[in-house]
Parts: structure tokens; sequence; C-alpha cells
């Protein structure tokens, strides 16, 4: 078997030695400050190893940091991937987790697992330098022709690491982000287009990312994301009540995991009630949806049932969603009539199990689908309620800009 390298933990090793090379940094400017919430990318290499070099995307929380890394080396059939978590205080980042190294050849494939972490200090210049620590990689799997690495490990001394960093504006996948935020601060200042105007907007809204302006920025970011659900439940209002594509509305309100639900779950934190309870709403439907055959399934849900619930709920907001839905079946039918058409759509080791998680995944669908409903009813109302408490700080951004423009 050639194998020339293995990448682990944003290390770059051979099977039996890792290659240290120590290189002296220069002393810091000042310690990096990070976003208290958002995402900055983080690329890390061992000193000497230029050529690979792993690309992370980080996520913040106040002092948490999650991380998605990945590297890909043709020459040596290598791929990595792998998630880290740790803390950020001050420019200080402590990172560990586990990776995935998958080496493939003609002759010969396997697969490896690891677990690893870096402790880096970053600077304000978007640089920095640390050490990896301590790990383990575990060949896991081979071919028939490499079978015998299967179960041997190579231990990985600490080496000393290089990186780079920046902030990110949004999150993947297009959703809600500082772009988003931008945008809908825009409009409401109501400022006449033109390009002096603009570039000083530009220049304002860029200082709220500076520490000191954290309040006045998370403020006006709760703001823009409560609208942004507001429009997303006006167009999931418009779905049938048994359209596939109301999955896709879930998704975009409550996020779908990784770095977007947790984005998603930092910004609800700030929304009205009403928000946060949709948040929850859409992420239950969500998850009780997975595994779900819904192109079998959608169309015997056709007819009266969801209006059946919905009437039901109304009078009985605090009953269990499960029994409501049982007793709304009457009114259309039965609820044996209901298990006997969908039942074996669901996962279960009997009946009983899957006629609850039949009756768990209808309920919480139509309560999510009633929410998006009563938002979108109502949205002139919570479309001005979102920007009624930050007032001050539009008057505030739009005086700052201006005075940029006169000078």
């Amino acid at each position: 078997m050639q194998c020339n390298v293995i990448i682990s933990g944003g290390r770059v090793v051979g099977l039996a030695v890792t290659l240290l090379h120590a290189v002296s940094m220069p002393a810091f400017a000042g310690s990096a400050v990070f976003p208290e919430n958002g995402l900055i990318e983080l690329v890390t290499w061992e000193n000497g190893q230029d050529a690979y070099k792993i690309v992370h995307t980080c996520s913040l929380s106040g002092k948490s940091i999650h991380c998605d890394g990945s590297i890909t080396i043709p020459e040596g059939q290598v791929k990595m991937s792998f998630a880290l978590d740790g803390t950020v205080n001050g420019g200080n980042v402590e990172l560990m987790g586990v990776g995935t190294t998958r080496y493939s050849a003609e002759a010969c494939s396997a697969t490896a697992t690891s677990q690893d972490g870096f402790k880096l200090e970053l600077d304000d210049s978007g640089h920095g330098s640390g050490t990896s620590m301590p790990g383990t990689l575990t060949w896991t799997g081979a071919s028939a022709k490499c079978a015998i690495l299967v179960g041997k490990a190579e231990q990985q001394p600490s080496a000393p690491m290089l990186a780079t960093w920046r902030i990110l504006d949004g999150v993947p996948d297009d959703d809600f982000g500082d772009q988003q935020t931008e945008s809908a601060l825009w409009k409401q200042l109501g400022q006449a287009e033109g390009p002096l105007a603009r570039k000083c907007f530009e220049e304002t809204f860029a200082k709220l990312k500076k520490p000191d302006n954290a309040e006045i920025k998370g403020r006006i970011e709760t703001a823009a994301y409560q609208q942004h659900m507001v429009e997303v439940a006006i167009e999931a209002a418009k779905a049938d009540d048994f359209d596939p594509n109301w999955l896709e509305s879930a998704k975009s309100i409550g996020g779908s995991g990784g770095t977007k639900q947790r984005v998603t779950d930092t910004l609800a934190k700030g929304l009205p009630g009403l928000f946060g309870t949709l948040v929850r709403l859409s992420q239950k439907a969500y998850r009780l949806s997975n595994g779900i055959n819904e192109k079998a399934l959608l169309p015997k849900l056709k007819g009266k049932l969801y209006d059946a619930y919905a009437a039901e709920r109304t009078q009985r907001p605090n009953d269990s969603p499960v029994e409501v839905l049982k007793d709304a079946s009457t009114h259309v039918g039965s609820w044996e009539k209901v298990k006997t058409d969908l039942i074996k759509y669901f996962p279960g080791t009997n009946d009983n199990t899957r006629e609850q998680a039949m009756a768990e995944y209808l309920a919480a669908r139509f309560d999510f689908l009633a929410k998006v409903r009563e938002v979108a009813a109502n949205k002139e109302k919570h479309l001005a309620d979102a920007w009624k408490n930050v007032a001050n700080d539009i008057a505030r951004i739009r005086s700052d800009t201006l005075d940029c423009m006169v000078r």
C-alpha cells in the first residue's frame, strides 16, 4: 500500500512519523476579536506544510465554538472531514473533535477515525499559531489487500501549527445572516438610493460589528430576524395543507441541524413568544418527518382532517395534541379509518408504536401549519412590532449615515 499522507485534526502526518517543522512567529499586534454570535472561517496547517491547509467553518455562540472542516488531497487519494467543539477566550481558541479519514487507491482503500484537537492564539490581523494536542488515529476498515491495517493505531504527538481566520457574513445555504440584516435595515431607514448614501450606510453598518456596539447590533438583528420569520410564514401559509413543500418552510424557520440550526436557535431567543413557539413547532414537525415517505403518505391525507383538528385545537389549546387529533378524526370518519389508511407508512415495531408515531407526526405538522397561518393573518402588526422596539437605534444609525454624507 502506498499512503504518503494522512490528515488528522488540522495536521498532516505519515503513517508512523509526524512531520514537525518549528517556525517562530512574530509578536501579535493584538488579540482577535470575534463576533459573539456569528461565523468565522478558520484555516489550519502544520508548520512547513502549506500545501495541506484545512478549511473550517466555525459558528460562535458566546464563548462556545463549533467547527466543521475538510480537506482533499488528490495526489494522496486522501479525504477527511471532521467536527470540532470547544471554547473561545479572547483570541485563544481550544478545540477537540473527531475526524474521519478516507484513503482511496486502485489497489487499496481504507478508513480511519481520530480523536484530535488543538490550541491556537489568534491575532487581530487574521493570523495565529499554536500546537496540536496529542492524539490517536485508528484504522477502522480496509479493503482485502490492506485488511492488515484494521485495528492498528498511530500515536500522534503534539505539533506546532499555523492558522489564519476571517469573519464570515451570513450562514451556510443562503439562510439568515448579516446580509439579510443589512438589507432589512436599509429599507427601514427609507434613505433614497445613491452611491454616497450606500457607501455611508455600509460604513455605519460595519461599525455595528465592533464589540461596544454588540447590544445595538443584537437588537437590530432580532428585529430583522422577526421580519424574516413573518415573510417565511406568509409563504408557508400559502401552501395546501398537504403540500410536500411544507417541509422546506419548516426547515427555513427552524433550521435543519448543524450551523444553520445553531444560528436559528440563538436568534430565536430574542423573539417574542409567538415566534419562539413557531421555531419549536417547526423543529418538532421537521424532526418527526424524518424517515416518512411523504410522496406515498400525502395523497392519503386529502380531506377535512386538518380543518377538524384546527377547530378542535382552538377549543382545547392545552390538551394533548395527539388526543385532540384522535377526537377530531371522528368529524371526518373515525380514527380507525385514519389508522387503516396511514399506519403502514410509519416506523415502529408494532401497530401501537406505529400509531403513536403517526399521531405525533400529524399533530406536529398541523400545529405548525396553524401557527404560520396565525402569523400570516396578522402580518402587518408583526412587521410593525418587529421594528417598534428599535426605533431609537434606527434613528441613531440614520443620523450617523447622514453625518457621513455631509462630511
